[in-house]
């Protein structure tokens, strides 16, 4: 059963990992509609801590940090070096490019960094919505194809501070994985930076054992990335 919950903690990781980062764009409003954008800062930092809880399991929750540092900025698009946190393990590092709409390219392993909460390019209109796809990593190396669609829900006062409130409607195919999930975020209405999201992620992930047999194990996973 753990083997099952680490496998799917890392690929619950590949939803969030790259959220709207440490970046000082704002969501301005344009008419009747909403535009989001990320202007990128040379050494902003920021960072979040990650649970994710299997239910139904006595389990603790799977801590985990997730650091971001912008290195560089040339042309509207940061560098951005992110660094993933687990107890008893040497902390990943990755480091990518990623331009004002969350779209990340370069680096080694750059699809386990994609931003499945990418911008859309048109500014939205509360109760608008779009579609981004992703790479995904997943079990051995594999990948899956993450689809998500967005939807600006409104927006919230929070410690007398706006953030826009999008939901995501997740599904993720590939590499002996199957799921669907919802995420709920918080967006900072004055810098474009995530406050947090919450997910409900259930999954079907299907291995095989030391005789060559298909194992089919059902997870359902809740993940919470918070700012520090």
């Amino acid at each position: 059963m753990k083997k099952f919950f680490l496998a799917s903690a890392v690929i619950a990781l590949g939803f969030v990992a790259v959220a709207p980062s440490p970046s000082l764009a704002q969501v301005t409003k344009s008419g009747s509609k909403y535009k989001f954008r990320m202007k990128w800062v040379k050494g902003a930092h920021m960072a979040y801590g990650l649970e994710m809880t299997q239910v139904g399991s006595t389990a603790k929750p799977m801590q985990m940090g997730l650091v971001y540092d912008v290195l560089s900025v040339a042309n509207g698009v940061g560098t951005v070096q992110a660094t993933v946190s687990n107890a008893g393990q040497q902390p990943q590092k990755e480091t990518v490019k990623i331009d004002d709409r969350g779209r990340a390219s370069g680096g080694s392993n750059v699809a386990g960094f994609s931003n499945i909460l990418e911008f859309p390019a048109e500014a939205v209109a509360v109760g608008g919505s779009w579609k981004t796809n992703a790479s995904l990593p997943g079990m051995g190396g594999s990948k899956m194809t993450g689809t998500a669609t967005n939807t600006l829900k409104g927006f919230r006062t929070e410690g007398g501070k706006s953030y826009a409130y999008v939901t995501t409607d997740l599904n993720v195919s590939g590499g002996g994985v199957s799921g669907k999930g919802k995420t709920d975020s918080l967006i900072s209405m004055a810098d474009g930076q995530l406050l947090r999201t919450s997910m409900a992620l259930k999954m079907t992930i299907s291995t095989k054992d030391s005789k060559g047999k298909t194992v089919t194990q059902s997870i359902d996973l809740t993940v919470k990335m918070t700012r520090k």
